[in-house]
């Protein structure tokens, strides 16, 4: 058999499973071909993974990939704001994202979309005030009772917060964005922002993310440990019945 034919054989053997260890594929291969080496497994592995057949979700933990990787929808204020910074600060780093995208993870839809531009922690202020020139709704760092009481009742308001180094960040129409496991994090560590998902909200947001879309749990707990929140994040991903026997302990 051709090692084409037993990688398909190979995807159609784990397909309903949840997930399997790199010791369960050496398994497989080895019922295929009882010469064939760890080695040449190993570089199958690493192929699959490549060529997106198969989701890295662990430390030698996988799963066959028929999820979709979270691209959401950049604004024309988004952009805007973005080329902002990058004409004015050339060399900050900086992402921005709305809590609007976090609608089709919640049992119970926000009316709020506020948009929240993190940046490097030494331009929040020189930044704050250029953007507060294009959008006069910029809030820096707000508390809780900000929130409530300005931002919620603005219009197109702004949010600007320092941003975590090597935060998970994709681009989408150049513009640079979280990804989703860079917001699970943010989620549980920005309470004040994110008041309105705790509890029982918070669990859905994690259940309905990890069933829709692709999630690396390795980068996931990194990023989380960086923010001092891998605890909890563990725990929501134990709540999650898809993430049950993902979780890298």
């Amino acid at each position: 058999m051709s090692i084409k034919n037993i990688e398909a054989e190979l995807i159609n053997h784990f397909e309903n499973k949840t997930s399997f260890t790199t010791q369960d594929i050496y398994k497989f291969f080895s019922d295929q071909n009882k010469h064939i080496k760890k080695t040449s497994i190993r570089w199958y592995i690493y192929n699959l993974v490549r060529e997106g057949k198969l989701q890295r979700i662990g430390r030698g933990v996988y799963s066959i990939n028929n999820k979709k990787e979270y691209m959401p929808d950049v604004s024309k204020h988004m952009i805007k704001i973005s080329e902002n910074i990058k004409e004015n600060f050339p060399l900050i780093s900086y992402c921005v994202w709305k809590t609007g995208w976090l609608n089709e993870f919640q049992q119970h839809i926000s009316a709020s979309n506020v948009i929240i531009l993190e940046v490097e922690k030494e331009g929040t202020e020189a930044i704050y005030y250029k953007i507060r020139e294009m959008n006069k709704n910029t809030f820096i760092k707000p508390n809780q009772m900000i929130i409530d009481n300005y931002v919620l009742e603005s219009e197109s308001p702004v949010i600007i917060t320092p941003m975590v180094s090597e935060s998970p960040l994709l681009k989408i129409n150049n513009v640079p964005v979280p990804k989703l496991e860079k917001m699970l994090v943010d989620i549980v560590a920005e309470k004040d922002i994110f008041y309105f998902l705790q509890g029982y909200e918070l669990n859905n947001v994690y259940q309905n993310a990890s069933e829709k879309y692709t999630i690396n749990i390795n980068k996931l707990m990194r990023y989380a440990a960086r923010r001092n929140k891998k605890t909890e994040v563990n725990y929501l991903l134990n709540q999650s019945n898809k993430n049950k026997e993902l979780i890298n302990k």
